[in-house]
């Protein structure tokens, strides 16, 4: 998988950052079997590795995103982690099918 995360990085022109795969993600859990997958990388702390994960519509409730080890991601969105070695302010959009939007917000 680090193979693929490389080129996506290079793809993107992002600096391969990596992602300690024991480390939380915050995840909206409830909203997976919806379309697209929206991800964002912030700043990793506080024990997490910076990416936050929803489905379809964003909500802002307080308890919309859950934290999820990084390495369940395989089981609940594992179309996801291709993209996790890119550095934060990375956004991704993408689907089920092949499409993939992938910017930097600065």
């Amino acid at each position: 998988m680090k193979d693929l995360q490389r080129t996506i990085c290079e793809k993107y022109n992002s600096k391969f950052y990596g992602i300690d795969m024991n480390l939380k993600v915050g995840i909206a859990i409830q909203t997976l079997h919806l379309k697209p997958i929206h991800a964002v990388r912030v700043k990793p702390e506080n024990g997490t590795n910076g990416w936050y994960i929803h489905c379809g519509e964003y909500s802002d409730d307080n308890d919309f995103y859950k934290p999820l080890c990084a390495l369940h991601l395989d089981k609940y969105c594992p179309e996801i982690i291709k993209y996790l070695a890119l550095e934060p302010e990375f956004n991704v959009i993408t689907d089920r099918e092949g499409y993939e939007d992938v910017w930097r917000t600065e």
